[in-house]
């Protein structure tokens, strides 16, 4: 049988988004296995050195389309809140750059309603009966330029989205993502060292409340060891032990009562300051 390659007639081809073949509604069965399995990624598309505006307008036109006729495409769909930050800080839009690449645009599926920031509307067009909205960025970062074109259709009630990026100049977009390499590096050094210092402080301060707390009860201080001063820890009397619901001394249980010099808690009975 004669393999047929449609190049401009998406209603002849195959379902799968980027598949020419004209065979329907999948011309083989790792292509229907890979357009429902794609929908559910994560990720967006992306493309190297980008793609026309004319090529985004037919493929969107048969993305729309197909799911018009309730079938996968293998375009995958990504919650909106993916518009509402810069694209370059979202783990959805690779932007691990290509040798000598200026351009790049993605592709995703998501609600029709964009929230807002930081995208603001610029222009509106009609092609293939579908409605383009194209929106800019606020503010425009320094290495580049992004634009975000959506595509709907009344057809159906979820959009196609192209996100296309142009470099600004020469060698920006290598350089901020040298930086944010470097940054996110140190960052995470940072974070490291942090948490094991933060961990042996909280460690040696959880030791030091255990003992003032034992010779509290005991009257006995450790020989060379520094209590950690809380105004509103006091030493149990016999009288407290003895009546400890006794509301005239204010007498109370606190699992998590704070120190009075930091973020250190524990439990401890406390008195009321009035009674201090």
């Amino acid at each position: 049988m004669d393999v047929q390659v449609f190049t401009k007639r998406f209603l002849h081809q195959c379902y799968l988004f980027d598949c020419l073949r004209g065979a329907q509604p999948f011309c083989n069965v790792d292509h229907e296995w890979v357009a429902l399995a794609d929908e559910d990624h994560p990720h967006s598309i992306f493309f190297v050195d980008g793609v026309s505006r004319q090529h985004q307008d037919l493929l969107s036109f048969k993305i729309l389309t197909v799911k018009a006729l309730n079938q996968a495409c293998g375009v995958p769909f990504i919650g909106a809140e993916v518009l509402t930050q810069p694209p370059w800080l979202l783990e959805e839009f690779n932007m691990n750059r290509e040798e000598r690449e200026t351009a790049r645009s993605w592709l995703f599926m998501s609600e029709s309603d964009i929230p807002g920031d930081p995208w603001v509307a610029t222009g509106q067009r009609r092609v293939y009966g579908i409605e383009c909205t194209m929106y800019v960025m606020y503010e425009t970062p320094p290495f580049g330029r992004f634009i975000l074109s959506r595509y709907r259709s009344p057809l159906h009630e979820d959009s196609v989205y192209w996100l296309n990026f142009n470099e600004r100049n020469v060698g920006s977009w290598k350089m901020f993502l040298q930086t944010n390499a470097a940054n996110a590096q140190k960052n995470k050094i940072t974070r490291d060292d942090n948490r094991r210092y933060n961990a042996g402080i909280s460690e040696n301060l959880a030791q030091n409340r255990d003992d003032n707390l034992v010779n509290q009860l005991s009257g006995s201080p450790k020989a060379g060891h520094r209590s950690i001063g809380v105004a509103s820890v006091v030493p149990l009397k016999p009288e407290l032990i003895l009546n400890p619901d006794d509301e005239a001394r204010a007498l109370k249980f606190e699992p998590r009562a704070s120190w009075r010099d930091g973020e250190i808690k524990g439990p401890f009975l406390l008195l009321e300051d009035s009674f201090l």
